[in-house]
């Protein structure tokens, strides 16, 4: 087998295990459809989640169920629950105040919408939280850098 091969084959075995180590399920739908609770209880531990404890063996379903219970006590993982507004501001962020202000500007604040009359109000207090905001990407991002190039964090208190 060629060097060439040996590479692809070594690289397609860690993208599959990097795939392994990690599910991501994507949950939508119309208010009040549930996906929210979903999401909630897939984000507990498993003695959180409130399940009823497997009984008796009356029928075949009572047997799969505590199986699949049973499997689930000893191997079940929490989710990370990740919401659209967590996307959204993260895209947000990784603008400067200023080039926010430029998309409000453009996009949000028109003479058409009813945000026009509050604007230089709104502005003044999003300003104060969104440089708080920002810095902090800036910096999580540095120190992340830092961790890829085998650098330790600075722990401050």
């Amino acid at each position: 087998m060629s060097n060439f091969l040996k590479k692809k084959r070594i690289g397609i075995q860690k993208l599959y295990e990097n795939r392994q180590k990690f599910i991501l399920i994507g949950l939508t739908g119309r208010t009040g459809s549930g996906c929210t609770s979903a999401g909630k209880i897939l984000n507990k531990e498993f003695t959180q989640i409130k399940l009823p404890k497997p009984h008796s063996f009356k029928n075949n379903e009572d047997r799969k169920y505590r199986i699949i219970y049973n499997y689930a006590k000893v191997n079940w993982k929490k989710f990370h629950l990740i919401q659209i507004r967590d996307i959204i501001t993260t895209f947000i962020i990784e603008n400067t105040f200023d080039q926010f202000l430029d998309y409000l500007n453009n996009e949000v604040y028109n003479e058409e919408n009813l945000f026009h009359d509050i604007k230089d109000e709104l502005i003044s207090k999003i300003k104060i939280e969104y440089d708080k905001i920002y810095q902090l990407r800036r910096k999580l991002t540095e120190e992340r850098r830092g961790l890829k190039k085998g650098k330790r964090p600075i722990a401050k208190m």
